[in-house]
């Protein structure tokens, strides 16, 4: 039995129009199903997570629903509508989980990869410092330029971080960023500067492992893939299952042989031999779903064409 108790709510965006995909990045079947599923179903399974709260376009509300509905486990998840930029919805999502929770969790829902692992470590970074959001050290040099181009600087990338979500915080650190945020008309583009506008020290957090944002369709293409890598380690351990199942049966080879010519000497294994070959039935059965999950028709709805 899980002994954590839920101490931090959580606002899902999915409001996100994918202008430079073409299609619906949020909805759009990924590897048979919608792209928001995989962050929900990671939330879900979260024991740290209580309220969750999705955010999205007042035209996508009935179908994210419906994708509550289905990958939710069972949970209430409440479905709001977001407003015109990202800080809007932010805004909806931090009125909709309300002052519960101590601590709030932000994530954007075109980064289907973040794990419970993930979450973990962020809440418990959060708990310890107030604040905690996913980034990356820079590894690239970077170059601070005019609007036109022209280098301006080269700052240290020693004390560079590329950020990205979840980012976790006290409830009333983010809710105290987001209304100066509003009361002073001002433009943020993460969750972390409403919080610095405050006044509140923010820890960044080096989670480990890909956590990349669906934007472009190269993207959509890297995250396909590591999602079948993530996905086909089930599929490994069922056909592990499955060898494993086989071989005693392999092992009746040498009595063929032998007795070959004395049909009798079999009578006591029959029973024993159809048990394990209806097992194996069930355990290719499983092994065909976990392919046919990741390894959608090409042709079908699952993937966008280009």
């Amino acid at each position: 039995m899980n002994s954590v108790t839920p101490e931090c709510g959580a606002i899902l965006l999915a409001g996100g129009s994918g202008t430079r995909l073409g299609f619906d990045k949020i909805l759009t079947p990924l590897l048979g199903r919608p792209v928001i599923s995989y962050s929900l179903e990671t939330l879900v399974g979260s024991p740290e997570i209580g309220r969750i709260v999705l955010v999205g376009r007042a035209d996508s509300l009935v179908e994210l629903e419906r994708v509550a509905g289905e990958y939710g486990g069972g949970r209430e998840i409440r479905v709001v509508a977001g407003g015109a930029e990202r800080q809007d919805s932010v805004w909806h999502g931090l009125e909709a989980c309300g002052t519960e929770m101590p601590l709030t969790l932000i994530h954007d829902g075109a980064r289907p990869l973040i794990t419970p692992d993930g979450v973990a470590r962020l809440v418990a970074a959060a708990r310890e410092h107030g604040s905690a959001v996913a980034g990356n050290r820079c590894t690239d040099t970077l170059k601070e330029c005019e609007l036109d181009g022209t280098v301006k600087a080269t700052p240290d990338r020693r004390r560079m971080w590329q950020v990205q979500t979840p980012q976790v915080f006290r409830t009333e650190w983010v809710l105290r960023g987001y209304r100066q945020v509003r009361e002073r008309g001002l433009t943020v583009t993460d969750d972390a500067a409403a919080v610095e506008l405050a006044g509140y020290p923010v820890r960044l957090v080096e989670l480990g492992g890909p956590n990349l944002k669906i934007t472009r369709r190269e993207d959509w293409e890297a995250v396909s893939h590591l999602l079948r890598l993530r996905e086909g380690y089930s599929v490994r351990g069922v056909l592990h299952q499955f060898a494993n199942d086989l071989a005693p049966l392999v092992g009746y080879l040498p009595l063929l042989k032998k007795y070959r010519d004395q049909p009798a000497k079999f009578d006591g294994y029959w029973a024993s031999a159809d048990a394990g070959t209806a097992h194996l039935r069930v355990r290719l059965a499983e092994a065909q779903e976990q392919a046919r999950r990741l390894f959608p028709d090409e042709g079908g709805k699952s993937r966008p064409e280009a």
